[in-house]
Order: C-alpha cells, then sequence, then structure tokens
C-alpha cells in the first residue's frame, strides 16, 4: 500500500502542478492584455477585476504582485480559452519567470512527498525483516525499537532540517551576510535532537514514554518562552 501511494499521490500532484504551469505557459506565450481595477486587499493579498467580452472576471495574487490601491487600474495578461486565468502584466517574461518558478516549486513538493511515503515503505521493511529473523516484537526488544526511530529521524527528520537550514544558509549568502549562524544552529539543533533521542530511546521502549514526559516537562515551557520572546520581537520591530 506505502508503494503503490508513494506513486499515486506524487503522480497527481505532478498533474495538477503541471496543469498549472501549461497554463502559465500559454498566458506567456499568447496571453491578451485588458485593463483591471484593484477591488480589495486584505491578509497579504491584491484582489482585482476586469472584463472580457462583455463578462467581468476577478483573481487575486500576492501584494507586491500588482497595485494594492483599491480603485486603481492596471494591465492584466487573460488566457483567451479561460478568460478567468490571468496574472498581471504587460510584461510577458514575468509569467515566464512565474510558470518557471512554478515547476521549480513543484518539484521539490513531490519530491518531498515521494520520500515521505518511501522512507516509511523502509521503515516498515526494516521492521518486518526483523521480526521475521527474531521472532520479537518492539515489546520485548529494546534494538528493535530504537532502531526504528533511528531511521525515522535519519530517513524523515533529517532531511527535513537538511531544506530548512539549506534555505537559511541560501538566503544568508543571497544576501551577502555571514553563514555562521546557520552551521552554529545546524550544530546546535543536531546536538539536542541527537541527545534527547539517546537519552530517551537509550533503555528500549520500556521506559520510553517515561523519559519523554520528563523531557516534555522541560521544553514545552522553554518552547512557549521562546515563541513569546520571538512574538515580542516581531512586535517591537513593526
Amino acid at each position: 500500500m506505502l508503494a503503490v501511494v508513494a506513486v499515486l499521490i506524487p503522480a497527481a500532484l505532478y498533474a495538477l502542478f503541471e496543469r498549472q504551469g501549461r497554463r502559465l505557459d500559454a498566458l506567456a506565450d499568447h496571453g491578451q492584455l485588458a485593463d483591471a481595477t484593484v477591488t480589495a486587499r486584505r491578509d497579504g493579498t491584491t484582489s482585482y477585476s476586469y472584463n472580457v467580452g462583455g463578462a467581468t472576471h476577478s483573481w487575486s495574487v500576492r501584494d507586491g504582485e500588482a497595485p494594492t490601491t483599491v480603485g486603481e487600474t492596471f494591465a492584466v495578461f487573460y488566457l483567451p480559452e479561460a478568460p478567468s486565468f490571468s496574472r498581471p502584466g504587460p510584461d510577458r517574461s514575468a509569467v515566464a519567470a512565474a510558470a518557471a518558478s512554478q515547476r521549480s516549486f513543484a518539484g521539490k513538493v513531490i519530491a518531498g512527498v515521494f520520500w515521505f511515503f518511501a522512507a516509511n515503505l523502509i521503515i516498515v521493511q526494516v521492521r518486518l525483516r526483523r521480526l521475521r529473523m527474531t521472532g520479537r516484537t518492539e515489546m520485548d526488544d529494546p534494538q528493535a525499537y530504537r532502531t526504528r526511530l533511528t531511521l525515522t529521524g535519519v530517513l524523515l527528520l533529517a532531511p527535513m532540517l537538511a531544506v530548512v537550514l539549506g534555505w537559511h544558509a541560501t538566503d544568508a549568502l543571497r544576501r551577502n551576510e555571514a553563514i555562521w549562524p546557520v552551521v552554529l544552529g545546524a550544530v546546535l539543533s543536531s546536538s539536542v535532537l541527537g541527545g534527547t533521542a539517546f537519552y530517551v530511546l537509550r533503555e528500549g521502549v520500556a521506559n520510553a514514554a517515561s523519559r519523554s514526559r520528563r523531557v516534555f516537562k522541560w521544553a514545552a515551557p522553554l518552547a512557549i518562552a521562546f515563541a513569546v520572546v520571538r512574538a515580542l520581537a516581531w512586535l517591537l520591530s513593526q
């Protein structure tokens, strides 16, 4: 079932993203210009409407992609075969760049979803193989429990951390900023996660629940305090 899902869900996502990408390609190739009017702006989005052949169509984009003053007019490209589909114009190269960005984002999402199910498939296969070889379950085999959770961390958590830290590193390099805070964050986060996993799992499943509660007792207040400090810093910076 995991093998089937690992193929079907990424395939469905590919079909959805590719449909959007092809529409953007068509818009960049033969989209028509129309005059649009900003109708609303809220929650970081700008809504606008325009007329094609006597019919009114509307669309929304993120702030920065279109004017934000209600009532202001600007040019948009719309797709002749689907007039309700549009993007702010009049630069066709911007629409082509949006199509390329869409495909890049789609590739990352599809790869992430595929790896999530593929990693779980690997974990299940390792557990089944150990069960066949030893006949012991995780309740009476501490090593099996540690193996499963270690695999989960390596196959699922580590790639997620790599993506997050890689994004921060790329952003720092793009801004010509120092990269050492990202490296330090990677070392600290890996140390905290590794140390916590060792503490919780070293005696197998028997004491994992009590050790997890003990860690949570300290980690939850610290996490809440950190979130409050971050929220206050953000509010003061506005």
